[in-house]
């Protein structure tokens, strides 16, 4: 273990269950960076792991690029109804921008990342990879990878008994690693008590799906799971970088999220999972995938709950039976919940000794006011957060954190202008080196493609 002291975290709701989530350097001296990145868009929700190909080619740029990008496309806007659609459009927008910056700058040839992510929606889930980082899911007792590795092992066109361990660490398929790429994608029905877990290869390079089984199975903690994965990962050497997410669906919320009963997944005895039918289909590409979504074929809208499984249930289910006395019962459970996921909430963010020090900060003082700030940003009130993040700023101006947030602010109400003046503020303050990545996204926003890249470089310098 390293004799490393690491702060154990609680895993965090949102509004389909539970997560918790793991992101380490490893142990390798090699690798100086954590060259992995995730996302974890609770409001949507999607949740997304990446791994940077190239070593000293920057392949940590391009997984925090790819991961930005995302979140851009993502955070706060109504998503178009074909979210399939959106979501290959969204992955091949961050393929194109990563495969020309890494033609246009020496400093960042080469690089290239995977990706993984799930977006979770009522009553099915959109599975989308492209690399060897995986998706599994686990459901009444058993494990079922649904991703397939983008490998020289793996990949049907290569696949040979003589390749055998050679291949499996070769990758065909990432993003930035050519100038167009095809994303792997599936829809899947949920069913409640569903376990997702989207990690890295330095997850699985040290533990196999066998034990991935076992440890699902005995713990039902999100964040439990992935600081044992961590753990597992240390004591067999960690030779590489390593991420994992862990979702948990709470089956309570998926009997309540359209008022009717839940229902079961189709199970596949095999590798993968059977998704729903789907037919190639080839998309023009569109600079702005915030742009599509706006005259939708009929054929490839979300699939109705027929199509997922033909014994579903119509109507209302039983937990509905008991009328206006059950409606009163839920409300009341709704708001002890609510002060409950507060309290842990605000636990979490400000730590148990901080959390009295906050507690007893007078309304007006600079860390309450920006601390006030980060809940609303978080909960994607950004005009209100921006007010706040302004006022902590007023208050004591010293402080890069402030002058950050106020430009993340900025950025997420696409004043492109003032979240660059933040940016670099923060940074003649010392803040971190992450600034330099906000600052290159929002000159990129602004169309100033020269300043991106010379912030990335900027950040390259630093983290190495």
């Amino acid at each position: 273990m390293g004799g490393r002291v690491r702060k154990k975290r609680r895993a965090k709701s949102f509004k389909y269950g539970r997560y918790g989530y793991v992101s380490d350097r490893g142990l390798n001296p090699k690798r100086v960076t954590n060259e992995d990145s995730y996302l974890l868009l609770e409001e949507v929700p999607l949740f997304a792991v990446a791994d940077g190909v190239g070593g000293q080619n920057a392949g940590e740029v391009a997984s925090q690029i790819a991961v930005e990008i995302l979140k851009h496309r993502f955070a706060n806007k109504k998503l178009p109804e074909d979210k399939v659609k959106f979501v290959e459009q969204v992955i091949r927008y961050a393929n194109r921008y990563l495969h020309e910056m890494s033609l246009d700058d020496e400093l960042l040839s080469g690089m290239a990342t995977t990706l993984a992510l799930v977006l979770i929606e009522k009553r099915h889930a959109i599975l989308s990879h492209v690399g060897d980082s995986r998706i599994y899911r686990f459901f009444d007792g058993r494990l079922y990878r649904e991703t397939r590795d983008h490998t020289l092992a793996h990949d049907r066109r290569w696949a040979a008994p003589e390749i055998g361990k050679v291949g499996e660490s070769v990758i065909t398929r990432a993003l930035g690693m050519d100038a167009d790429v095809e994303p792997e994608t599936k829809v899947i029905a949920l069913s409640p008590d569903t376990t997702f877990l989207l990690c890295t290869d330095g997850i699985t390079h040290h533990i196999g799906d066998e034990e991935l089984t076992r440890i699902l199975a005995s713990e039902t903690d999100p964040q439990a799971i992935c600081d044992l994965l961590r753990d597992l990962c240390y004591e067999r050497g960690a030779r590489d970088n390593l991420t994992a997410i862990v979702v948990t669906l709470d089956s309570l919320w998926l009997r309540l999220a359209d008022g009717r009963t839940p229902f079961r997944a189709t199970e596949s005895t095999g590798e993968r999972s059977p998704s729903l039918p789907r037919q190639p289909e080839e998309f023009d590409f569109v600079d702005d995938p915030g742009e599509l979504g706006r005259e939708e074929s009929d054929a490839r809208r979300e699939p109705s709950a027929d199509q997922h499984q033909s014994g579903f249930q119509s109507g209302r289910g039983p937990v509905f039976a008991s009328g206006k006395g059950w409606a009163r019962w839920f409300l009341g459970w709704v708001l002890v919940a609510s002060i409950v996921g507060l309290g842990l909430y605000v636990t979490e963010r400000v730590g148990r000794s901080g959390l009295a020090e906050l507690l007893e900060m007078p309304a007006s003082s600079p860390r309450h006011v920006f601390e006030r700030g980060r809940q609303l940003f978080d909960a994607g009130d950004y005009s209100a957060a921006r007010a706040a993040f302004a006022e902590a700023v007023a208050r004591a101006s010293n402080r890069a954190e402030y002058h950050h947030w106020l430009g993340r602010a900025a950025l997420a109400m696409k004043d492109y202008r003032a979240a660059i003046a933040s940016f670099q503020e923060a940074l003649r303050l010392g803040g971190r080196p992450e600034n330099y990545l906000h600052l290159a996204a929002a000159y990129e926003a602004q169309g100033d493609r020269e300043r991106a890249r010379e912030a990335l470089r900027a950040y390259i310098r630093a983290e190495r």
